[in-house]
């Protein structure tokens, strides 16, 4: 199995080292490495120069913005799967390819878990559900690092939709998952190290998600869009979710 691992970088030197370490270290296993930089004025370039011939392409060059990056690697991907795994971000283990490959398998998505990482300490840890539905695809959290796809499958979506803010890899995921009837696994392994402090990490970043996450639901499904939110409106009011809610209240503030 061929793994395609793709880093997009802006002026993020050191979060750069740190995942390129991870991926170059990986073990008993096959991949190609992508790095696209969006022309970046630190020494980030240093770095990947260091490395240049364990890498298969970089380019640095101006961007309009992360999923600009992420859909200028699909020209240069030729692996089985791919997975983006960004400047700052790192893979949970050494080992985390060759566990992969173990498993055979070869659904259109494999999904793993993530550790959050906030100032250089582990802060959570989550992996998905066995089964996505609809609901947990929409207030559960499917980490984008610790997802791999089938390229052909992202390259006839059309790339990510550069016209969503922050949420457009979410966006794939539901038009693939819902719509679309894709393939998936879970798989209990720890796939990354997830830095939260990047862009769609933090309070304000979480809401506009929400706000994204919603508008999509809606343009893609408008019949069922306000049966499913009046159904769900009903489901919060129930006392385990109320329970729930006042835990995480009382432990977050």
């Amino acid at each position: 199995m061929l793994f395609s691992i793709v880093t997009i970088n802006r002026n993020n030197a050191l979060g750069l080292e740190r995942t390129m370490n991870s991926v170059l270290g990986q073990k008993n296993c096959t991949y190609e490495y992508i790095i696209i930089d969006g022309a970046s004025s630190d020494n980030s370039l240093d770095i990947i120069e260091k490395n240049s011939s364990k890498i298969k392409k970089y380019i640095s060059e101006p961007d309009s913005g992360i999923y600009n990056a992420m859909n200028k690697s699909l020209e240069y991907v030729s692996g089985d799967y791919v997975v983006f795994m960004n400047s700052g971000d790192e893979f949970a283990s050494l080992t985390v390819l060759s566990e992969i490959e173990k498993t055979n398998i070869a659904t259109d998505f494999i999904f793993g878990g993530f550790i959050g990482i906030k100032d250089g300490v582990k802060n959570s840890t989550q992996i998905p559900k066995k089964q996505i539905s609809l609901y947990y695809l929409l207030y559960g959290n499917i980490c984008h690092q610790a997802t791999f796809v089938k390229p052909e499958l992202l390259r006839n979506y059309g790339g990510y939709n550069e016209n969503i803010g922050i949420s457009a890899d979410w966006a794939f995921l539901f038009d693939s998952l819902v719509l679309g009837n894709r393939t998936y696994s879970v798989i209990s392994l720890y796939i990354c190290k997830y830095d939260l402090t990047g862009i769609s990490a933090g309070k304000l970043s979480a809401s506009r998600i929400k706000k994204e996450k919603l508008q999509h639901f809606k343009s893609r499904l408008p019949m069922a869009f306000d049966d499913y939110m009046f159904i769900h409106s009903i489901r919060r009011l129930s006392p385990k979710n109320i329970y729930k809610y006042i835990k995480w209240k009382m432990e977050n503030h």
